[in-house]
């Protein structure tokens, strides 16, 4: 075997030896569809959503947070 070769096996090894485990439960999670509504609760619509402004809500567990941006220079499209 060549130097070369086997300094990379050894990084290789190396870099597959650093990697996390898979869990024993590794089958996909589904969660519930949300809704994000206006103080109203009437549903948001992208149309409606002011440019360069954050919004924040939390999806799919209150200590996850998420943010809906609208981009002035994206415009919405109907589909």
């Amino acid at each position: 075997m060549r130097r070369r070769n086997f300094i990379l096996a050894c990084g290789a090894s190396a870099l597959a030896a650093s990697l996390p485990a898979a869990p024993a439960d590794a089958s996909p999670r589904f969660y519930s569809r949300a809704r994000l509504v206006d103080p109203t609760g009437r549903p948001l619509r992208a149309r409606a959503l002011p440019a360069n402004r954050n919004f924040i809500f939390h999806y799919p567990f209150a200590a996850t947070p998420c943010f809906l941006l609208n981009q002035a220079d994206q415009a919405f499209r109907a589909a």
